[in-house]
């Protein structure tokens, strides 16, 4: 779900980020294309592969951040799947996440994440939490709002 690599892009520009691994997944081929090539053209390095997020290729606790923006169901998926789906995704994201790090998720189903994600991820993870949130106006789509989770260190 790295799309066209914007939000990697973001990281990998900054110096705090220029000797981390990063490592973007999407199932839609043109998108994988585009993120490889936006990287080349910065030349900023990056692995990119086809795949989902639903059974990611990590151990536990090996990954130090995760920053996702789930389709919003405009493009690959209709967006009541999109919702349903969402839960497994942020679970197999926290699973592979090292403790005490964080998730950085973008998203427009904000009463689905607070409703029913965030509880799920606490339960699941325990002493993981919403580090923080904040929402902003993205071309109609008031609702859509980024969220920090971050993965408990224990019970």
């Amino acid at each position: 779900m790295c799309g066209i690599g914007s939000n990697l892009m973001s990281l990998a520009l900054l110096d705090k980020f220029r000797s981390a691994d990063f490592v973007g997944r999407d199932v839609d081929e043109m998108s994988v294309l585009a993120a490889q090539s936006n990287f080349a053209s910065l030349g900023l390095d990056a692995t990119f592969e086809m795949g989902c997020s639903e059974d990611l290729p990590f151990d536990d606790n090996s990954v130090a951040m995760v920053v996702c923006e789930p389709p919003w169901g405009l493009r690959h998926l209709k967006h009541s799947d999109m919702g349903s789906r969402l839960k497994v995704w942020v679970l197999e994201w926290m699973r592979v996440l090292k403790p005490g790090c964080p998730a950085i998720i973008i998203t427009i189903c904000t009463n689905r994440i607070e409703s029913e994600v965030i509880p799920l991820v606490r339960q699941k993870f325990p002493g993981s939490a919403l580090d923080r949130k904040w929402a902003y106006e993205n071309y109609g789509f008031e609702q859509c709002t980024c969220y920090m989770l971050r993965k408990g260190t224990g019970p």
